[in-house]
């Protein structure tokens, strides 16, 4: 563009901020007079940008009093003084002090000690005190700002020192105590504010839902934990001899020592409460173990009176049942056989013992054989023979079960095979006979025997003769 003489060039467009800067317009009070143990508070109204607040006291920074009113809560002697607030505004503007303001504190009546917050649990006792000196004429003790008086489990309500007897949770709050003298300029102080934070009781019940548990079980069993107030985080304790986790409570039975033990968790005192503990009873059952046996097996059918078992085992065993395939006569609870009502042949008895503790039963066998009572008869089906028979004559065997295999015996003078039975006429003696067969005692079975007669007839000879020779 041109200027008025017709030529030159314009700038650019730019911002200008202007900052307003800092007024107070309203000052501190210029003098204040209050009582020991009373609020008290300062305060300004300004104007400007960007503010920020330092209040000072004697010309020194007040640490934290950086907004437009500073307070007191509970002001004491060391309190009195001068104190000013420096305003500052954006810079460059420069900052600007407020006016004096005199606080003056007037004590007829001296705090020497101030109540101590307390820390305790519910249902113990406690107190608050607080030492004062002057004429003093009453102690009026409050809760959050609000007048107490004695009653329920509160004594001393005023007096300088208040009693809490068995704390209760609704006790918790902030208290303070009004001490009041009969003239002077400041009739009543405040004492500083104290805290009382009563802490519940924590109570906690713990359980093992499977007790009892099987010495054979691999894998953890976990606790339950219930309770109420700060009851988690505790930690658990058993006698030696339980495989237990100190932070979880879970046990493992596979690597504990059969019993009986009591599991403890405890919490530990905190928040003024002393520890407090809860049990839980856990039995670990040692796995069970049987063995059985007849001593008289194999027994022979014959044997009328019952037959024992032998039962052994270790830990929980007995009382179990017996059983056994059909044939087999066993008393279930006994475990007695009965082998003349069985029938001949081999059994598998089982025994079952009782589930106990957790542990499956334990589970024993043996093997039974009743043996059937051989029967047998022979018989020689050409006696009687005549001497002059040279050839084997055999003997006819017939029986019932295990009747084969047996001997044969004779008197002397009969030849023949203690094997096979068989006889040879031609070369025994001429005679009567009785053949023994005998079947030797097995299976729990005495030996049989069968018996038949043979007769070896002598070959006849004759002679004649005529007494005279001629007639």
């Amino acid at each position: 563009g041109t200027n008025a003489c017709g030529n030159g060039t314009l700038s650019a467009n730019f911002a200008v901020t202007v900052n307003q800067p800092p007024a107070i317009n309203t000052q501190p009070n210029p003098s204040q007079t209050v009582c020991s143990g009373f609020p008290v508070s300062f305060s300004v109204i300004t104007t400007g940008t960007g503010f920020t607040y330092q209040w000072k006291k004697g010309g020194a920074n007040i640490l934290g009093a950086t907004s437009n009113t500073y307070s007191i809560p509970n002001v004491s002697t060391v309190d009195a003084g001068n104190y000013t607030v420096v305003v500052s505004g954006t810079s460059p503007c420069t900052s600007v002090t407020s006016e004096n303001a005199v606080l003056i504190v007037n004590q007829d009546i001296e705090i020497t000690n101030q109540p101590i917050a307390q820390l305790n649990c519910e249902g113990k006792n406690t107190s608050l005190s607080v030492t004062a000196t002057g004429n003093i004429s009453s102690y009026v003790w409050r809760k959050n700002g609000i007048p107490i008086s004695n009653g329920g489990n509160i004594s001393g309500a005023t007096t300088p020192t208040i009693t809490f007897t068995g704390l209760l949770l609704s006790n918790a709050g902030n208290y303070d105590v009004v001490i009041s003298s009969p003239g002077g300029s400041c009739s009543q102080t405040l004492s500083n504010p104290a805290s009382l934070t009563v802490t519940p009781v924590p109570k906690a019940t713990i359980s093992y839902a499977g007790t009892p548990f099987c010495n054979d079980i691999t894998s953890e069993q976990s606790v339950n934990l219930s309770g109420s107030n700060a009851y988690t985080g505790g930690s658990y304790s058993a006698p030696t001899g339980l495989t237990l986790n100190a932070s979880t409570g879970a046990i493992t039975p596979s690597t504990s020592i059969a019993g009986s033990y009591v599991v403890t968790y405890t919490i530990a005192a905190a928040g003024g409460c002393s520890e407090v503990t809860a049990t839980a009873n856990v039995t670990i059952t040692a796995i069970p173990t049987a063995t059985i046996s007849y001593a008289g097996s194999p027994f022979c059918k014959t044997i009328t009176g019952v037959q024992t078992v032998t039962l052994s085992g270790t830990n929980t065993y007995s009382g179990g049942t017996f059983t056994a395939p059909a044939g087999l006569i066993i008393n279930s609870t006994t475990g007695e056989i009965t082998p003349s009502s069985s029938k001949a042949g081999n059994y598998t008895v089982t025994y079952t013992g009782p589930t106990s503790g957790g542990c499956a039963a334990a589970i024993a066998t043996t093997n039974i054989t009743i043996t059937g009572l051989p029967t047998a008869t022979i018989s020689y089906s050409g006696t009687p023979y005549c001497k002059n028979t040279a050839t084997g004559q055999a003997v006819t065997l017939s029986g019932t079960n295990a009747y084969t295999g047996g001997t044969y015996s004779a008197p002397t003078g009969l030849t023949i095979n203690s094997t096979t039975g068989g006889i040879t006429p031609s070369s025994s003696t001429a005679g009567n006979y009785l053949v023994t067969y005998t079947i030797l005692a097995a299976g729990g079975c005495s030996a049989v025997t069968a018996t038949a007669n043979v007769t070896i007839t002598a070959i006849p000879t004759a002679t004649i003769n005529y007494a005279a020779t001629q007639f």
